[in-house]
């Protein structure tokens, strides 16, 4: 029995493949959380009497030569459609990163293992879609961005001004009293701030309330906007199903990779066929 590209295409894209890759990776992530608690691995290590961190280490070897298997066959059944992809460059992106955390004279990127988590993105169409629903998003709030930028330096230049010789810990520079305005903004420090501030100068809240008001009630909030703006292109059978037409090559296909060029000669071909049908049943009735 000949194996062909597309039967294998087939069946890595399967439920069966597609669900166990993804329990894999659930499982390296979490023996890598494992990792995080040495103390609890040395006392399980006592308690089996073998070193439960070596043993560790070798499942995770062999989730990565499992992933490579994954991708490099994946890579022969597509052939010359595989780099085209977006999606496969981000998969062979990821796994190179996370074999350099696996290689022992790499020990100060071993942490880039974490990264394995990110392959679950690629594995689900619902989460694909959300990546880009955000990157859409994203290229929308470039204007948003800027003005969010120019109003911190503002509000910081002036702030410098006013209160960088009493509270130069918060307002002590340039970069410092973005910061801390920034926290005001995002993680609503306020009321630390002003605390902190209206000590020496009573008269702050003048400063800070518009701001804040601007800040958090306005601008930041057009991202969420911009983000709802965009889910609502999608329907609700879109996003139950993870799929999402010319969304960046995100969706794959089931009957084998076909280029843009052949998929759209295909639909002119249909056309035409209607349209000789079309007059031959106009022909016929005119005469």
């Amino acid at each position: 029995m000949v194996i062909t590209r597309r039967d294998t295409l087939r069946t890595l894209d399967s439920p069966f493949v597609t669900i166990g890759i993804g329990i894999a990776i659930l499982l390296n992530a979490a023996i890598i959380g494992l990792e995080t608690y040495p103390a609890l691995l040395a006392q399980w290590s006592v308690a089996i009497s073998f070193p439960l961190g070596t043993l560790l280490d070798r499942i995770s070897i062999g989730f990565v030569v499992l992933f490579i298997l994954e991708i490099a066959t994946r890579c022969w059944a597509q052939g010359r459609e595989y780099p085209r992809d977006p999606w496969n460059l981000f998969d062979v992106l990821v796994l190179g990163a996370t074999v350099f955390g696996e290689a022992s004279y790499f020990s100060a990127l071993r942490v880039l293992r974490v990264l394995r988590l990110l392959g679950l993105v690629s594995r689900s169409g619902r989460l694909r879609l959300m990546v880009w629903v955000i990157m859409r998003a994203f290229s929308g709030c470039s204007a948003i961005m800027l003005l969010i930028l120019i109003i911190l330096y503002v509000f910081a230049v002036v702030g410098y001004s006013l209160y960088g010789a009493s509270n130069p810990d918060l307002f002590g520079n340039l970069h410092v009293a973005m910061y801390t305005l920034f926290n005001v903004a995002a993680n609503y420090h306020l009321d630390e701030v002003v605390s902190a501030v209206a000590v020496y100068h009573p008269t702050v809240y003048w400063f800070l309330l518009p701001y804040f008001l601007l800040m958090s009630f306005v601008i930041l909030n057009l991202f969420t906007g911009i983000i709802v703006y965009f889910l609502t292109e999608l329907s609700f059978e879109e996003i139950q199903s993870g799929r999402r037409q010319n969304a960046l090559n995100f969706e794959s296909s089931e009957t084998g990779p076909k280029s843009t060029s052949a998929m759209l000669a295909g639909e002119l071909r249909a056309m035409r066929e209607e349209i000789a049908l079309l007059r031959a049943e106009l022909f016929r009735r005119e005469h």
